[in-house]
């Protein structure tokens, strides 16, 4: 099945509220429904059991203070909500424990941006990840003894980070240098792949999507070009430009790749790529000093994937 939160309240003419269900052939409600706003967040599917959590206050016919449980059976508020009633925006479930990721408050006199459920109550884990009002955890990650955050945090000393690693002692920022939505972990090897806003992670140009691999030292970026999901061919940077600028594109696998530039009235004017090319992310740079201002095409042949676009050279 696959599970989705959110504000909503139906779909097509069901009433479908905040959290709903598809098993294949229809969506579903999850439990008995209610009138009023359900807004999730974060989700997590353990066993048999669904975490949800987010800004509510009852969801189904029971009241929950911004997290519950679904046991297939019946909803549950679980843990009487988070330290300082705030919503809950990421979960994950690891070792028996429930963690839960929060927003630092306005009054910062009680921050708890992650805390986690042994069973009996929630207790803070590694302090604040970030200090100005506001920042958010959007996404949990736990591997062994390392928990790892993704959001906006904001330190005393003005530096702004988006994804830290907990290691039991102390926060380490990791570098990445725009919003981490999600975390997931590889449960075979327990490598670590992030997406969000970011272009560049660890120095490495990874547009949004990259793999890091957990160890006691400081984390390296993996280069993600084992990570393409579909064919891509990007807009060119600068546009417009003089003389020159970088097209960049995606190959999920290894495919014969040939890149053509046209002039406005379809004539052939440069080919850029002309090879086998294993699957990766590619930046190649076109030089266009020996041609006269106007609009450009460039297109990409790999395999059946056909994409032009448009770029304009102005000198």
């Amino acid at each position: 099945a696959i599970y989705v939160g959110g504000l909503f309240t139906g779909e097509g003419n069901k009433s479908i509220i905040g959290v709903a269900r598809w098993d294949g052939n229809d969506w579903t409600p999850i439990g008995n429904q209610i009138s009023q706003a359900v807004k999730v967040t974060s989700m997590y599917v353990s066993g048999n059991d669904l975490y949800v959590g987010g800004s509510f206050t009852a969801i189904g016919n029971t009241n929950a203070n911004n997290i519950a449980k679904w046991d297939g059976t019946t909803w549950s508020p679980f843990g009487g909500g988070i330290p300082g009633n705030g919503p809950v925006y990421s979960i994950t479930v690891s070792g028996g424990f429930v963690y839960a990721g929060s927003v630092i408050p306005g009054d910062l006199t009680s921050i708890n941006d992650i805390v986690r459920w042994d069973g009996t109550s929630w207790n803070s884990i590694g302090g604040d990840v970030g200090t100005i009002a506001g920042d958010r955890v959007n996404t949990i990650a736990v591997v062994g003894n390392n928990i790892y955050a993704g959001g906006e945090f904001h330190k005393s000393d003005g530096n702004t980070f988006h994804l830290s690693k907990f290691d039991g002692t102390t926060w380490n920022n990791i570098d990445v240098d725009s919003m981490v939505y999600t975390l997931k972990i590889n449960p075979t090897d327990n490598k670590i792949l992030i997406g969000g806003d970011f272009i560049y992670a660890g120095g490495t140009n990874v547009n949004y999507i990259a793999e890091f691999t957990d160890s006691d030292a400081p984390l390296d970026v993996k280069d993600t070009k084992s990570l393409p999901f579909g064919y891509q061919l990007n807009q060119n940077f600068p546009n417009p430009f003089n003389p020159s600028t970088n097209i960049s594109f995606t190959l999920p696998k290894e495919s014969k790749v040939k890149i053509d530039i046209y002039n406005i009235l379809g004539q052939q004017v440069r080919t850029l790529v002309n090879e086998n090319k294993s699957a990766g992310n590619y930046t190649i740079n076109f030089n266009a000093e020996n041609l006269a201002s106007g609009i450009y095409l460039y297109r990409i042949t790999a395999g059946n994937f056909v994409k032009t676009k448009k770029m304009i050279l102005m000198k």
